[in-house]
């Protein structure tokens, strides 16, 4: 019952994630037929701070990097791509005073609202990857 509560249209925590944000994360995860997918994000200003790639056992197109408006992809090639699907996390009106550390947890707190659900009437399984994305 808590987790039904949880993903109703009236949910007031909606009011974190963007529109637009969620209708592209539906796009594509509909576009890559996503049954199960890892995602992780990153709030920082400027290039992401190194190449990531995603888990070995991704599905293809079900690796998702959520980008903070102000985040740019990494412009060389051996970055280019490398296996993720970028998707900008915008700000709302509730979100706009959060920090940027506490902006990119909203992806990882709910998934259950961001990922849409699928045609069996289930969501996807969800794997969130809890990286710091910094140089090694």
């Amino acid at each position: 019952f808590f987790f039904h509560a949880m993903a109703s249209h009236t949910d007031p925590l909606r009011a974190l994630l963007h529109p637009t944000t969620r209708h592209e994360t539906a796009q594509a995860v509909f576009a890559a037929n996503c049954t199960a997918l890892a995602y992780t994000s990153v709030d920082v200003v400027g290039e992401l701070p190194h190449d990531s790639q995603p888990p070995p056992l991704t599905p293809p197109g079900c690796a998702f990097l959520f980008l903070g408006e102000e985040t740019t992809r990494p412009a060389h090639k051996a970055a280019a791509g490398a296996g993720w699907t970028y998707l900008v996390h915008r700000r709302t009106a509730s979100s706009a005073s959060l920090s940027r550390r506490a902006f990119s947890r909203i992806p990882k707190l709910l998934p259950h609202l961001l990922f849409p659900r699928l045609a069996s009437g289930r969501h996807p399984t969800t794997v969130f990857i809890d990286s710091k994305l910094r140089p090694t």
